[in-house]
């Protein structure tokens, strides 16, 4: 017993090393491609801004930036590390600092051209609660958000996937791990552990679901990469907080 815990143990904080270092890898790639072949400058960035993607068969980049890729962390270990400047290190903290809010939600994108921030009528939770652990790094915590999620859950005992923004009710019947692991990451980092708590153990109601994947988060044979990363994360900083 002793060894599979230790075994588990040890890919959990794998995983956690792996998810600290995707978002610095990505970001340097793009960054390092444009500084050795010049041209490509242009082609992942759109007036200075890293973008969501380049159509090469066009040769045309994004307008617009999601707010959910803003990865301050991963952006600032690219800061100290020399990779990305301070000019461009601020340009996104002005980002999110200057970002607004309609009371509750957070825009999806930032259109670089106008420099308007732009909502979607329908919001994704996973963006939202991304947005707001990104947030809550700057020492900003989103706090109608978190408001918001509390009332709703202790209201209903659960967190739907998606909202409409216009009347702040459900657009969807589904529940989604990831969101109750980000949610449980947002309230780690708020100090609220009552109710990293309560959302913990509504999210390990959904574990264990297909018996051919024990430990996992998993339903008749479907799941997706973050309804098992962002729990796995969760659960193990859930853990290191008692």
């Amino acid at each position: 017993m002793t060894n599979r815990l230790s075994t588990r143990k040890k890919a959990i904080l794998a995983i956690i090393v792996v998810l600290a270092l995707a978002g610095i890898v990505l970001l340097a790639c793009w960054i390092i491609q444009d500084k050795e072949n010049g041209s490509a400058l242009l082609a992942v960035r759109t007036e200075g801004y890293l973008v969501d993607y380049h159509d090469f068969a066009r040769d045309e980049s994004a307008a617009a930036l999601s707010l959910v890729y803003v990865d301050l962390s991963a952006l600032r270990e690219m800061h100290n590390n020399g990779i990305l400047p301070s000019r461009d290190y601020e340009r996104y903290q002005n980002l999110l600092a200057h970002m607004p809010s309609d009371g509750v939600f957070y825009p999806k994108t930032y259109q670089i051209s106008s420099g308007k921030y732009e909502y979607d009528a329908s919001v994704n939770l996973i963006d939202q609660l991304i947005v707001g652990v990104h947030l809550a790094e700057m020492n900003h915590p989103p706090t109608d958000l978190i408001a918001f999620l509390k009332g709703e859950f202790r209201q209903h005992q659960r967190l739907a996937g998606r909202y409409t923004r216009e009347s702040r009710k459900p657009d969807a019947d589904y529940e989604s791990p990831a969101v109750y692991g980000l949610a449980i990451i947002l309230a780690l980092q708020t100090n609220d552990l009552p109710w990293a708590q309560q959302l913990h153990e509504r999210m390990l109601q959904f574990r264990d679901q297909d018996p051919a994947y024990p430990g996992g988060y998993v339903f008749d044979g479907n799941t997706h990469a973050f309804d098992n990363l962002f729990p796995l994360l969760a659960e193990t900083l859930f853990e290191q907080s008692k």
